[in-house]
């Protein structure tokens, strides 16, 4: 066991002397002639801020919330899967009719598998860009869709040479 305390370091005094400075009578008072808040109700405290001025842009963004969710939605998930449901949507905005067969679907995209076809289909539907009618076994490009490809139009074209 070691036998030691810290007096046997020579470390230096950190005492420091107490503060016995006071303030001047002028300072003292300030303050001491306002009225003393009254406790105001605990709904008062949490009540919101008052509204900050929009900006420009955000109106035009409220009036586009719908395709701003199809947008978000059809991104998200798996990033490797996105450039395959970009793909798939951009063929079917780019069709003329807006009722399209599976087997139409399939043949506009021969490339992809089944499986990932079918996936990709049932994101757009949920995304509300495409919609199923079982009746006439039909997926019917909505008017979102349309909106939104719209939007993406640049993204869709091929690139030109400079």
């Amino acid at each position: 066991m070691l036998d030691f305390s810290l007096l046997d370091f020579d470390l230096p005094d950190l005492n420091l002397p107490t503060l016995t400075h006071q303030p001047p009578a002028s300072q003292a008072a300030v303050g001491a002639d306002l009225p003393r808040a009254t406790s105001a109700p605990q709904s008062e405290f949490f009540a919101s801020a008052p509204a900050e001025p929009q900006a420009p842009w955000a109106p035009r963004l409220a009036r586009q919330a719908a395709v701003l969710e199809a947008w978000r939605r059809l991104c998200q998930g798996p990033a490797a899967g996105l450039p395959q449901r970009m793909g798939l949507f951009l063929t079917l905005a780019e069709q003329d009719g807006p009722r399209l067969s599976r087997a139409q679907i399939a043949q506009l995209c021969p490339d992809q598998p089944h499986e990932a076809l079918d996936r990709a289909l049932h994101r757009l539907r949920v995304s509300g860009l495409l919609a199923w009618e079982g009746g006439q076994r039909r997926y019917l490009i909505t008017p979102l869709a349309r909106q939104l490809a719209r939007l993406l139009q640049p993204w869709g074209q091929a690139p030109t040479s400079a």
